[in-house]
């Protein structure tokens, strides 16, 4: 950053060059009076000095504007590199999985979080999907910008601020389906994030993982481990617009933060405690409750203080999230959805290859609601003995023919049994079709079983 000091130094020798050419410059007054050429050449030169005095000022308000914005980006501390990746595969798409972020569906929150080293806080915005998900996206804070920086192996250490894209939503973000009343109420506590503030591992990002945690990323390239004075414990999540402030434990203290209206968000931020990773590298909760890791109440609205559970580890420590409701389920039977399985074997990459397939009868036409495919193997743990899910995470439409594709290991023989259902969630909480299993306030209706004898 030499901008300031350089912009300083051209306009100090601006003024010195200046005062230089008119020094001398008279307006004639002491001239002989009736010699007219001298008059005349003063009064030229009173209007060039006039001139010369009008050009050096747009050089100071054109230099004061430059050294203003010299000044802002160094108090920012950082230049911006390129945006985050948003990662290799199927295109994002407005009708699968998260969705995009609806049109004005993006808000900045009040938060700013202090970093435990400095430098830019962290701070959050709230994020509403075209499949009806809500989520608290977050990072360090650079110009009214959430992003990333340069540092703890991500983008090469650049030292840079890099911009997070407002559709990066699959990563370690509280995410809850809204209910009724269009709130999403979700909380997530990660052990070991980096001050990069880069989380979700894209081999073209970079990044770190925490000690103890897969070093492994997209395409198989490998991370480094964090530096342990650059990891952080964090906490987040969205509360609903009653909750006012959040308490969490600090080293023994008792501490707050507020919620931001009117999603009742909210972000901290600590250094790694000495217990490192106790809390696990990700726990996200998913069944419309907040709170986790070190938080241990929530004041909302009239005075109302919850005291969350505090039984269990410490990432089992949640609290009812307050205000929720849920939406209006009518019922559905399983005749309404049933229609038949059928499956095919094939063979891949030396594995056997399963085909499932069958016939939507309801349309689904958000997150809240999907198609779920299981094919339960047989054997003994290890290769074989499992359960392997296939969510149907998209819109479907009425009638539509849904096709899936499981890889199984040619050692595992006997009698494969695949079942279909349909979930559909009431509450406000992860969607069922993106491979949280069963939870509550979430309807299961079977769509049809087939049992396969493989030799």
């Amino acid at each position: 950053m030499t901008i300031v000091p350089e912009l300083e130094k051209e306009l100090v020798d601006a003024v010195r060059r200046h005062r230089e050419r008119t020094d001398g410059s008279q307006d004639g007054a002491g001239a002989p009076r009736g010699v007219a050429r001298r008059l005349a050449g003063a009064r030229r030169e009173r209007r060039l000095s006039s001139r010369r005095r009008s050009s050096l000022a747009a050089v100071l308000l054109a230099g004061g504007l430059v050294l203003s914005a010299g000044i802002a980006l160094a108090a920012s501390g950082l230049l911006s590199g390129a945006p985050v990746h948003l990662g290799r595969g199927a295109p994002l798409s407005p009708r699968s999985d998260y969705g995009v972020p609806r049109p004005g569906g993006v808000h900045l929150l009040p938060i700013a979080t202090p970093d435990p080293a400095g430098g830019p806080p962290w701070g959050a915005r709230y994020v509403l999907s075209t499949r009806g998900v809500g989520c608290l996206q977050f990072g360090r804070l650079v110009r009214g910008q959430i992003g990333v920086i340069g540092k703890d192996g991500a983008f090469g250490d650049d030292g840079l601020f890099h911009p997070l894209p407002s559709d990066y939503l699959k990563a370690a973000y509280p995410c809850a389906t809204v209910g009724r009343n269009g709130d999403a109420y979700a909380a997530v506590v990660v052990d070991g994030i980096p001050a990069s503030a880069l989380i979700g591992g894209e081999a073209d990002n970079g990044g770190c993982a925490p000690e103890g945690q897969p070093r492994r990323v997209g395409r198989g390239a490998r991370m480094p481990v964090c530096p342990r004075r650059d990891e952080r414990l964090l906490m987040a999540g969205l509360a609903g617009p009653q909750a006012q402030r959040v308490y969490y434990r600090d080293e023994g203290r008792l501490r707050s933060v507020p919620a931001a209206a009117p999603y009742g968000a909210y972000l901290i931020v600590m250094p790694l405690p000495a217990n490192a990773h106790d809390v696990g590298s990700l726990q996200i909760y998913t069944s419309g409750n907040v709170g986790g890791g070190r938080i241990v109440k929530i004041a909302y609205r009239g005075g109302r203080v919850i005291e969350c559970a505090s039984s269990g580890p410490a990432h089992q420590r949640t609290c009812p999230a307050v205000g929720n409701a849920p939406s209006t389920l009518s019922p559905l039977s399983d005749s309404a959805v049933k229609a038949p399985v059928s499956v095919t074997v094939g063979h891949t990459k030396g594995e056997r290859l399963l085909r499932v397939s069958f016939k939507a009868r309801v349309a689904v036409a958000s997150a809240n609601a999907g198609y779920w495919i299981a094919v339960h193997v047989p054997g003994p743990p290890g290769k074989c003995g499992y359960t392997s899910v296939g969510p149907v995470s998209r819109d479907v439409r009425a009638g539509e023919a849904i096709r899936q594709r499981f890889q199984v290991s040619y050692s595992c023989h006997g009698r494969f049994k695949i079942e279909v259902t349909y979930r559909r969630s009431a509450e406000s909480n992860m969607f069922p079709g993106a491979g949280v299993g069963r939870s509550p306030g979430t309807q299961t209706v079977l769509v049809g079983r087939r049992t396969l004898l493989v030799p």
